[in-house]
């Protein structure tokens, strides 16, 4: 089946995470789900920059400004971006991918809910603003569409990704402190909160 001529126009993008790099939950998804926009041919759009030691990601607001107002902006015409929440900065940086990317689908990859998470006023009028500049999320489960849905008012459509695995590397950082030694034993690898 031929591609129409707007659908090969159109690219996808993703705007590269903010994230430590280590083997826990608060990383190790994210830094999968770049690479597998990377297997799929996503460019990335730079919005963080590795700090000096390489071990943390800095926000870099030359580039934010840059998204909307630099002469390299028309590339995005027609083209779909992907962000995975959980930036810290959400809040600002989303309002300048809606207007970069307005003309296609702005895909947001939903790790966490903090209104759903943590239960705080606060959260939940930043989220709806956050989710307000996406046409699409992607969910972890059900339940989180009905949230995402009747308390963060989203009108966009949903996706639920459900469980998924990490990846693996035939080459790991064992010097990371959150990976297991090579001689160390371990039966269950769990990523999530427990607590209360």
């Amino acid at each position: 089946m031929m591609k129409s001529q707007n659908e090969k126009e159109k690219n996808n993008y993703y705007i590269s995470a903010f994230y430590w790099k280590n083997y826990n939950a608060v990383s190790k998804a994210k830094m999968d789900v770049e690479e597998i926009f990377e297997r799929r041919n996503f460019r990335p759009v730079e919005l963080f920059k590795d700090s000096s030691n390489g071990n943390i990601r800095v926000f870099s607001l030359t580039k934010l400004l840059g998204l909307v107002f630099s002469k390299n902006r028309k590339k995005f015409k027609n083209s779909n971006v992907f962000l995975q929440n959980g930036t810290g900065i959400d809040v600002l940086i989303s309002p300048f991918i809606k207007s970069a990317f307005k003309d296609g689908k702005r895909i947001i990859m939903i790790h966490d809910i903090e209104s759903l998470r943590i239960g705080r006023k606060a959260d939940t009028a930043r989220e709806k603003m956050i989710f307000s500049n996406f046409t699409h999320a992607i969910c972890h489960s059900e339940e989180m569409v009905d949230f995402l849905k009747n308390e963060l008012k989203f009108k966009g459509r949903t996706y639920v990704l459900g469980f998924f695995d990490y990846l693996v590397k035939d080459k790991v950082d064992f010097s990371s402190r959150n990976f297991p030694k090579p001689n160390e034993k371990f039966k269950i690898a769990y990523a999530g909160n427990l607590s209360k």
